[in-house]
């Protein structure tokens, strides 16, 4: 009975180390997965911060041609109104 018992504690204490190294690997791939987070984090920010200037400028020109067709399609509404009196007469 006593050699019963002291399979049944072995068996319970390789089982716990079991658990134990299992949770160990999920950690350790867990923190690699957050390094690697991290790696390509920086990466983006360096080329955000990298291109910011460039995007500005992009921004800026197209935000200039969008008010010149704003102010084209403006005259024209002006122009179809005359259109609409000159047909209608």
């Amino acid at each position: 009975m006593c050699v019963s018992l002291s399979t049944g504690a072995y068996n319970s204490i390789r089982e716990s180390e079991e658990r134990s190294r299992q949770a160990e690997i999920l950690v350790e791939s867990t923190t690699i997965i957050i390094r690697e987070s991290m790696h390509i984090r920086t990466q983006i920010d360096t080329l955000i911060e990298g291109n910011q200037e460039s995007w500005e400028e992009k921004y800026d020109s197209n935000e200039e041609v969008l008010n010149d067709l704003n102010e084209q399609a403006d005259g024209m509404e002006v122009k179809i109104g005359e259109l609409n009196e000159i047909v209608s007469g």
